[in-house]
């Protein structure tokens, strides 16, 4: 997944001056006015340069990273003189020789700047994808829940949605997406159909009505349903009428009982960790062999953030030697905005690792076979490290980039909440303006002008110069505040991702320093 930049005999006997006045006006074409999009970073043992333009990753040896250094930081010839004035010619014909190589080989550090953004599957345009290739419904089944987390998105103290209600979907909304559902996914091969709440068992007998009336209504379709639970009220004939139907459940647990519980709460204040983990048991004990497959975890990373915090979560499978060690543990930090400050704890101390830095810890010892396997730390390694692994190469610079990680509205997925209303996906504030209905389904203006058009407009003069453009998974759920798109919101996000994203390719180059070969299983891993 990585090159090195290599160089070939310059013929530094004859001719140097002549050929370091060539090397200069060639960077200068290179790198005077608006530089490359590229990024600079190092592991323990070399540096690395990553190459916007063509997704590549090129190994660099210490002078080639040094004077590349030199060049981001400064102007052409500022950069040549510091470097000629440490190194002398010969080292500066060496490096600057080896990265004129590259740049013809390789046609990096030839993309300066995004000309559009690209919206489309490639398959067709968006209005066809979403009059005709949808792939999953998401049914708000009921607004009500038995628990009240500390950190749930409908907290009263978090406005950005609405808060816990007592309604439930009527059998006529919920028939109404559903058949939705069958007229906009004739062009696909399987549908996916999801329960979401609140608290979703506490519709059971909907969710069960919708399985079989679904099963009716795409007779030569795949189905996969889904559910996310709290679990504390699973029966074990829930438990088999999950596993009969094939369904993948989450399962909402945050660690052994005393982590669970500072959060995951029931209206008087009781935890809830000896209820969800019953349930949890009698899932893995239904599903059997399939439960590594079938069944996640989907953990909230609580405060105080620290080092020992995550060792404490991640001995939920060594206190519990019933869950199987492959089952994963979909974990993330809490939606910010969700925990007022000051409500759980006085004082919250920095972290000493991110949640990222501890993994990588603890997957490194697995994979040089000094360590166990840790399935909290696999996961949140194999998921950043499958998508670097798996990215798209370009020979040649390619000069458009995704609309961040932005899905097409009504395409993907589609969350119908208990009345009917059609919003993007579950994780989007029900304050962003809703993009139809049940009734009179999809609308595309309003999806153009209010989502695509308007996020294109206050996004693509940041993002087009930005050199983690490729990587970038932010998406309209994170440009919205207050129920309207602002133009700084995205940005908010936009540090911490490309530190996350440097970090992911130093993690996976230090990796594949230690054992070239020992990701490629990553190369056959479903990226979800």
């Amino acid at each position: 997944m990585t090159e090195k930049i290599n160089s070939k005999s310059t013929g530094l006997n004859t001719a140097r001056d002549n050929e370091t006045e060539a090397l200069k006006n060639h960077f200068k074409q290179i790198w005077d006015g608006t530089k490359p999009l590229a990024m600079l970073f190092r592991t323990d043992s070399r540096g690395y340069l990553y190459d916007t333009g063509t997704n590549k990753i090129l190994g660099c040896d210490d002078l080639v990273f040094e004077l590349l250094e030199y060049l981001f930081s400064m102007d052409v010839e500022c950069s040549i003189q510091a470097f000629l004035a440490k190194h002398g010619e010969e080292k500066f014909l060496y490096a600057a020789g080896s990265i004129n190589d590259a740049v013809k080989s390789q046609n990096i550090l030839k993309f300066k700047k995004a000309e559009e953004f690209y919206y489309t599957s490639g398959k067709c345009d968006a209005v066809e994808m979403i009059q005709s290739y949808l792939e999953m419904i998401i049914l708000e089944v009921t607004e009500q829940c038995n628990l009240r987390c500390g950190y749930c998105i409908y907290n009263p103290d978090y406005k950005e949605n609405r808060s816990h209600g007592k309604s439930d979907m009527s059998t006529d909304v919920a028939e109404k997406a559903l058949i939705y559902l069958k007229e906009h996914s004739y062009k696909q091969d399987k549908v996916g159909i999801t329960f979401y709440g609140g608290e979703p068992l506490l519709a059971f007998p909907l969710i069960e009505w919708c399985v079989a009336y679904s099963k009716q209504l795409f007779k030569n379709k795949k189905i996969d349903f889904s559910i996310t639970t709290n679990g504390t009220l699973l029966t074990q004939e829930m438990a088999q009428f999950f596993r009969k139907n094939n369904f993948l459940v989450l399962l909402s647990i945050d660690g052994p009982e005393e982590i669970h519980n500072s959060f995951r709460k029931y209206p008087n204040k009781t935890g809830s960790y000896s209820d969800s983990m019953r349930g949890l048991r009698y899932l893995i004990d239904a599903y059997g062999d399939l439960a590594e497959k079938k069944l996640k975890l989907s953990m909230v990373y609580t405060p105080p953030f620290s080092s020992k915090r995550l060792d404490d979560i991640a001995r939920l499978w060594e206190e519990n030697e019933w869950i199987p060690a492959k089952l994963s543990g979909n974990i993330a930090y809490p939606t910010p905005g969700t925990i007022p400050p000051g409500s759980f704890f006085k004082a919250q101390t920095p972290e000493d690792k991110t949640m990222h830095e501890w993994a990588f810890e603890k997957f490194r010892l697995k994979f040089n076979h000094q360590g166990q396997s840790n399935p909290l730390a696999d996961y949140i390694m194999e998921y950043s490290l499958t998508r670097l692994m798996q990215r798209p190469l370009n020979k040649t610079p390619y000069h458009r980039i995704n609309l961040n990680g932005c899905c097409v509205p009504g395409a993907r997925r589609l969350f119908v909440t208990i009345s009917g209303n059609f919003f993007l996906c579950e994780r989007i504030s029900t304050n962003t303006p809703p993009i139809g209905n049940v009734y009179s389904g999809v609308d595309i203006e309003t999806i153009k002008k209010n989502y695509i058009d308007r996020y294109m407009e206050l996004r693509f003069p940041q993002c087009s110069c930005c050199w983690a453009a490729r990587f970038c998974d932010l998406c309209f759920r994170d440009a919205f505040k207050d129920g309207v798109m602002c133009p700084n919101e995205n940005s908010k996000g936009c540090a911490f991702l490309k530190n996350h994203k440097t970090k992911s390719m130093e993690y996976l180059c230090t990796l594949m320093e230690d054992n070239p070969g020992g990701l490629d299983y990553l190369m056959e891993r479903a990226i979800h």
